[in-house]
């Protein structure tokens, strides 16, 4: 079993699982501090091997020594983990509790599915109105016999396909590197695969982890791609979507509409199109709680501690193509 020299748990869990950890990482030296104490954390990553941080490693990257191994970030998204400062540190492995939420997004992506399928914008103008008749329903479809476009086939998705095949729709995922998931009819591939699904699919629905690769993946010319009455949801990052062109194939009639919780620049400003379009249905970044979201936080962080000692692989290990560079 791998004998650590010096650890710091710089997490605001409660005191009796932070001793869990304290016990299970077994150190010559374990400093534990809140996440929030900078200072502690930057003078003692100079010479430990692993860091259990409660946040990401903004301004902490040029403090890490020679001797660091292993870095956790209790934060569930990837983007923001890749700074130049770490790119040349291949001997540091970084994960982080990606999948923590996954079961709540893939809830939140079936509601914007939901009041984009019946126009729930459309019902509530015609509410205000005192209006029975609500002519627009006569056109809205079943979700059951659609097609549901994934992008990324990772935590979300995983917890996503099943409940839609439950609806009874079809699903296409598209992914860098998976090529089975369970409730996945297909899974395409490269940019002949992209398009396929873009132009098969009814909802188009972003999961993916904004990288280099994926910044603007769904750009003017793939959205062009999509049917007039297919919907685009954006559950993962904003600038997985060119927010101009978005707003243009929306004002155009080009596709039917989007449900979106994260957009290009947060928080939203307020002059945006986006605020007034009929056919949009927004939420500000945020998603209600999972009621097992600390647990399924705190079962990454100890069973990656076994690992490590173990010399076994880690869960949700960041890799060289998620960096994100920062594009505007």
């Amino acid at each position: 079993m791998k004998e650590i020299n010096k650890a710091i748990v710089a997490i605001d869990f409660p005191e009796t699982e932070v001793d869990e950890m304290v016990r299970l990482i077994n150190a010559a030296t374990v400093i534990r501090c809140s996440a929030s104490d900078s200072d502690t954390i930057r003078a003692n990553l100079k010479d430990a091997e692993i860091a259990i941080l409660g946040k990401g490693l903004s301004g902490l990257v040029e403090s890490l020594g020679p001797d660091m191994r292993w870095i956790h970030c209790d934060a569930a998204g990837l983007d923001f983990l890749f700074c130049p400062a770490l790119a040349d540190r291949e001997e540091i492995c970084v994960t982080c509790s990606s999948g923590r939420s996954s079961k709540a997004l893939s809830e939140h992506v079936i509601m914007f599915m939901l009041a984009l399928n019946y126009q729930v914008n459309n019902i509530w103008e015609s509410r205000k109105r005192r209006e029975y008749s609500m002519p627009f329903l006569s056109t809205a479809k079943a979700l059951f016999g659609q097609s549901a476009g994934i992008l990324g086939c990772g935590s979300i998705a995983r917890e996503l396909a099943p409940r839609l095949k439950a609806l009874g729709m079809n699903t296409i995922g598209f992914a860098k590197n998976t090529t089975e998931l369970s409730g996945m009819d297909k899974i395409y591939h490269g940019e002949e695969g992209l398009r396929k699904l873009l132009t098969a699919s009814d909802f188009i629905i972003s999961t993916v982890a904004l990288t280099d690769e994926t910044y603007h993946l769904l750009n003017e010319e793939r959205l062009s791609l999509l049917k007039p009455t297919s919907y685009v949801v954006n559950i993962s990052r904003g600038s997985i979507i060119d927010e101009p062109a978005l707003i243009k194939c929306l004002q155009e009639g080009k596709i039917a509409g989007a449900g979106l919780d994260t957009f290009e620049q947060e928080p939203l400003e307020k002059e945006s199109p986006l605020w007034t379009l009929p056919n949009v249905v927004m939420t500000p970044h945020v998603t209600p709680p999972q009621p097992d979201k600390h647990e399924v936080s705190l079962k990454v962080i100890l069973d990656n501690i076994r690992n490590y000692r173990n010399e076994e692989p880690l869960r949700n290990v960041y890799k060289s193509y998620y960096r994100f560079s920062g594009k505007k």
